[in-house]
């Protein structure tokens, strides 16, 4: 009996296996045919979607209706779609490590003085910047902010401060 060499013996292994198989790997691969559905797939969903009604919309005009909000004190407010703005004359801007704001010298609807963001908000650098500028050139802001105090970041009084959401020169 003869000895082949670990070699040899791995050459003869991978030449038996190439012709015995190699008629097998000399076919191409089979492609799957195109489908021939042209209608849209199906779509499987887990849960129903609920009926959203749309929002009413005006007889008169075709736009949409405001919805009435109630606040906390009672009062309410028709025009809920839109925040409200005022136009601040700057008295003084303040950072603080939480919240920065801005104090107005006219009062806002319901005597509010105060416009604060979370410092960690990226608006809190435009309504330094704007703020500082307005203030030097004594021209007012358009502040842009929620009507309640829900919203209000930390140390934000209830009474007086409103979260600021846009502010423009």
């Amino acid at each position: 009996m003869k000895i082949v060499s670990l070699k040899k013996w791995t050459l003869l292994v991978l030449a038996l296996s190439l012709a015995c198989c190699g008629e097998a790997l000399s076919d191409p691969l089979p492609v799957p045919a195109a489908p021939t559905d042209t209608s849209a797939p199906a779509v499987r969903q887990s849960t129903p979607i609920p009926n959203d009604p749309e929002p009413k919309k005006d007889a008169k005009s075709g736009a949409l209706a405001a919805t009435a909000v109630e606040h906390k004190n009672g009062s309410t407010e028709a025009g809920a779609l839109r925040p409200p703005s005022h136009r601040c004359f700057v008295r003084d801007l303040m950072a603080f490590y939480d919240r920065t704001h801005v104090r107005c010298y006219n009062a806002a609807r319901g005597k509010i003085s105060f416009f604060a963001v979370d410092t960690a908000q990226p608006v809190a650098e435009t309504l330094l910047t704007k703020a500082w500028n307005a203030m030097r050139s004594g021209k007012a802001l358009t502040i842009t902010y929620a009507p309640t105090p829900d919203l209000n970041p930390t140390n934000c009084n209830e009474q007086n401060c409103r979260r600021l959401i846009d502010v423009l020169n």
